[in-house]
């Protein structure tokens, strides 16, 4: 049995993607904070910080405020906070290709990834400079799989890149339209719609319990299309019971996203 731990963005000890739907341990990636900003002069990533009286930024943002029109340059020396709201050494705001840089050299494990979430601003769409800045990490591209909401920017950024893989997360259509997490068939077929280039669906856990609970094979059907599947974000707290746990693993998810892939790793051990 093989185990894979996503650490910085780079996993080691991967399971090859070609393994068969029962694979009995699903790729584990540990969710971070250290975000490129691949858009050469500007952020793609919006702000809820004032960069001139805040030198942190927060995780995960909504793509409006001040950093969305605030240069690059400008945001030297900013980091990401951490769990405590304090700044991150070890997560400073980097352009894609820095933030690269020091992986370039690593060797790749079997069926190692490098993920890659792209957030747009919502109605700017990708702009030419951020394909420039996909280029300076080409050689990389066959351990990356950029992953977003929005397709037809990612699907530009992976032709920039030849021998990425491209994913889909269509938790933001969800969000907009219930039924699609109310029926899965509704699901599916928005998936199906979306499928071309796609070899990974990123679906919330909770959506992917819901639907096999029901009896509804949303994850067996997804690799039918030749998606495979991310399960985020799970974390062995209290709220993650055994049960949900034990539906997830069978529902055949490739892979898992968490903040905290050791533990996990044990509560999936346990399950025996």
């Amino acid at each position: 049995m093989r185990r894979g731990i996503m650490r910085r963005g780079i996993m080691r000890h991967g399971t090859p993607p070609s393994l068969p739907p029962s694979l009995p341990f699903p790729r584990l990636l540990r969710e971070h904070r250290q975000e490129g900003h691949i858009v050469a002069g500007k952020s793609v990533n919006g702000a809820v910080a004032n960069p001139v009286n805040d030198a942190t930024l927060g995780p995960s943002t909504t793509g409006h405020g001040h950093v969305a029109d605030t240069p690059l340059a400008a945001m030297a020396g900013l980091c990401h906070r951490d769990d405590a709201g304090i700044a991150d050494p070890d997560a400073p705001v980097l352009s894609l290709a820095d933030l690269v840089s020091g992986i370039a050299s690593v060797p790749r494990a079997p069926g190692a990834n490098l993920q890659l979430d792209l957030k747009v601003i919502e109605r700017r769409g990708l702009p030419d400079s951020a394909i420039a800045d996909a280029a300076a990490v080409a050689a990389l591209a066959p351990a990356i799989v950029v992953g977003s909401h929005f397709l037809d920017d990612a699907h530009r950024l992976v032709a920039a890149m030849p021998g990425a893989r491209l994913g889909y997360d269509p938790m933001l259509a969800a969000a907009r339209d219930r039924g699609l997490l109310e029926k899965p068939e509704r699901m599916l077929r928005h998936m199906e719609r979306h499928a071309e280039g796609v070899s990974l669906a990123y679906l919330g856990a909770g959506a992917i319990i819901s639907t096999a609970a029901a009896g509804f094979p949303l994850v067996e059907k997804l690799l039918d299309l030749g998606m495979e599947t991310d399960a985020w974000t799970v974390n062995p707290g209290p709220s993650l019971t055994d049960k949900a746990l034990t539906t997830l693993l069978d529902s055949g998810v490739r892979q898992i996203t968490t903040d905290d892939p050791g533990v996990l790793a044990q509560r999936i051990a346990a399950l025996g």
